[in-house]
This record gives C-alpha cells, sequence and structure tokens, in this order.
C-alpha cells in the first residue's frame, strides 16, 4: 500500500494547514481544548463559522 501524498493531496494539506494558520486563532485553540465534545462555547462557534465561510 502506498501511503504517499499525490501532488494535488500535498498541495491540499499545504492550503488547510494555512488555513489553520492563519484563522484558528489561540483564543478558538483554548475553546476547543475547554471541551471534550465537537461543541464548544457559544462565541468561539460563531467565531469558527465566520472565520470558515470563504
Amino acid at each position: 500500500m502506498d501511503l504517499a501524498l499525490s501532488p494535488a493531496d500535498e498541495n491540499f494539506h499545504v492550503e488547510v494547514r494555512r488555513f489553520l494558520d492563519e484563522k484558528l486563532t489561540r483564543d478558538l485553540r483554548e475553546a476547543g481544548n475547554r471541551t471534550g465534545g465537537v461543541l464548544t462555547d457559544p462565541p468561539a462557534t460563531a467565531q469558527w463559522h465566520k472565520a470558515s465561510v470563504v
């Protein structure tokens, strides 16, 4: 099994990392760390939703 990324997959990986580096702020990371589930406090959720709209 070849687990190497294709050039397209590698480009997508770079794009996602760049997006997260830019949009996933320290405050949002901390809000995520304070929860054990998929939902966090409403202000942080709203901020992430707003940041992730392209």
